[in-house]
C-alpha cells in the first residue's frame, strides 16, 4: 500500500555528508539530516524544517561497521514508524484540540553526493571495473567508447537481485568470502537494507549540483578548454583570450541578487562554489565568444571540436532544473546530454564517470519529478550552519556533541 494514499502517511528524504569541522581541515565530521517530503518544496529545505539526526564523530570517516552501528537507532525508529506510531495531532486553532492518530512514515530517498550514496548504499567505488555505476552494469572501460553513454544499450540493475546479493553477503562467514563476493557483484549489506521497499539503485537519485556544476561545467571549461591550451594566445601581437574572457565578465551587468559571480580564468585561488558554476552555465557563451573571436566572427580554425557540448549542457540544465516539465521534455534534455558525451568521445576527449551518471537522470526525474526535489543545496547550507558553530576547539567526541546541541538550541529558539 502506498503511503501517499494514507490520511497521515509521511515521506522522508535522508541526506548524509561529511565536512571539515576545523579551520585546519584535519577533522572530518559526518552529519545525517531528515526532511519531510510532504512539505512544499520551498519550505522543505528551510533551516527550521531540517532535522539533524546523527553527528558522526571524527577525525576520520567511519568504516562500514561503525557506520551501521551509528545508523542502527535511526533505522529502528524508521521501522517503527513504518508500522505505525500513535501520536497526538492538533485539530483547529481556536480553540486547539488534540486527538490520538496512527501515523505511518517511510524513507523515500537518499539525497547526497555520489560518494555518500555509494557508502550508505553498500556499492562499489568509482574505480571498480565491473560495478562502478549504481544504476546499470556498464563497465568502467566503456567510458572510452560511445557505448558507455548510449542509454539504449544500458543493462540496468535488477533492484531485487541487488537486495538479495546484499543479504547473501551478510550471510557469508569469512571476510575473504565477503570481499570476493563484493568485488564480483558490487553489493554489500548496510543498515538501510533493513527498511522495507529500500533499493539503492531506485532510492538514491543522482545529485544535479555535483553532476552539472561542480562536475560537468568545471570539466568542460577548465579541463577541456583552458588546460589543453585552447585559450592560449597564438601570436605575440594577438590579444590574450584569457584577458578578453575575464574582461567580459567584469563589464557584464549581473543582477545584485547573485552573491557569487562566475569564476574568472587564472585568478581563482580559492575553491569555486557550485553557485558560481551555476551562474556560469547561463552566461558562458558571451565571454567565450569574446575570447575566440577575430573581429566579429570566430574563424573556422579557432572553432573547438565538440562546440555543441556547452549548448547541450546549458539546455539540459535549464530543462532539468525547471519546476514544470513533461516526460517528452525530459527525454529531449537527456538526449542532448547523450549527444554531447558521444561527441566528446568521438573527438578523443576523455570523460569521467560523472558524465555517465548524467545518463541516468531520466529515470530519477520520472520518479521524483524536478531535480529540486532531490538536490543537496539545502543540505549543503545546513552543513555550513553546523560547521560554523563555535566549539572552542573541542575534540574526542565533545566537538560532535557541541554541534548537535547547538543545532537543536537554535531549533528550540525558533519554535519559541
Amino acid at each position: 500500500m502506498q503511503f501517499s494514499n494514507l490520511a497521515f502517511g509521511l515521506s522522508f528524504s535522508l541526506n548524509s555528508d561529511w565536512f571539515q569541522a576545523t579551520e585546519e581541515g584535519n577533522y572530518s565530521v559526518g552529519a545525517c539530516y531528515l526532511v519531510l517530503d510532504n512539505l512544499l518544496r520551498h519550505l522543505r529545505f528551510l533551516r527550521e524544517n531540517i532535522c539533524l539526526l546523527v553527528v558522526m564523530p571524527g577525525p576520520n570517516e567511519p568504516n562500514d561497521y561503525a557506520l551501521d552501528q551509528m545508523l542502527a537507532p535511526l533505522i529502528k525508529e524508521l521501522l517503527q514508524l513504518n508500522k505505525g506510531v500513535e501520536i497526538n495531532i492538533q485539530e483547529g486553532d481556536n480553540p486547539a484540540t488534540f486527538r490520538k492518530q496512527v501515523v505511518h512514515g517511510v524513507l523515500s530517498q537518499h539525497i547526497a553526493d555520489l560518494i555518500a550514496r555509494i557508502k550508505l548504499g553498500g556499492c562499489s567505488g568509482l574505480k571498480s571495473e565491473l560495478n562502478f555505476c549504481l544504476y546499470c552494469q556498464a563497465r568502467l572501460s566503456s567510458l572510452s567508447v560511445p557505448s558507455g553513454f548510449i542509454r539504449e544499450g544500458f543493462n540496468h540493475h535488477d533492484p531485487q537481485e541487488d537486495l538479495n546479493n546484499a543479504y547473501f553477503w551478510r550471510s557469508l562467514e569469512t571476510a575473504e568470502e565477503r570481499k570476493a563476493f563484493f568485488d564480483f557483484t558490487g553489493n554489500q549489506f548496510t543498515a538501510l537494507h533493513q527498511l522495507p521497499g529500500w533499493y539503492t539503485s531506485l532510492c538514491s537519485p543522482p545529485d544535479a549540483m555535483h553532476l552539472f556544476y561542480l562536475g560537468g561545467m568545471n570539466r568542460i571549461l577548465i579541463q577541456t578548454l583552458v588546460q589543453p591550451g585552447m585559450l592560449t594566445k597564438r601570436q605575440p601581437t594577438n590579444e590574450d583570450p584569457v584577458v578578453c574572457f575575464n574582461k567580459c565578465l567584469d563589464e557584464m551587468w549581473i543582477p545584485k541578487n547573485f552573491s557569487r559571480l562566475p569564476p574568472k580564468l587564472g585568478q581563482t585561488n580559492t575553491k569555486i562554489k557550485a553557485n558560481q558554476w551555476k551562474l556560469a552555465t547561463r552566461v558562458i557563451f558571451i565571454p567565450l565568444y569574446m575570447a575566440f573571436r577575430v573581429g566579429n566572427i570566430i574563424p573556422n580554425d579557432c572553432v573547438p571540436h565538440g562546440n555543441n557540448s556547452l549548448t547541450g549542457v546549458k539546455n539540459q540544465t535549464a530543462q532539468a532544473k525547471a519546476f514544470h516539465f513533461t516526460p517528452t521534455e525530459i527525454e529531449f534534455g537527456t538526449q542532448l546530454l547523450e549527444t554531447m558525451c558521444v561527441e566528446y568521445i568521438c573527438n578523443n576527449i576523455p570523460l569521467p564517470p560523472n558524465f555517465h551518471i548524467m545518463m541516468h537522470l531520466e529515470e530519477s526525474m520520472l520518479k521524483y519529478g524536478s531535480l529540486y526535489n532531490s538536490h543537496v543545496w539545502g543540505m549543503e547550507r545546513a552543513n555550513g550552519v553546523l560547521s560554523s558553530m563555535n566549539h572552542n576547539g573541542r575534540g574526542s567526541g565533545m566537538l560532535e556533541g557541541t554541534l548537535m546541541q547547538g543545532w537543536w538550541e537554535i531549533a528550540n529558539l525558533q519554535n519559541l
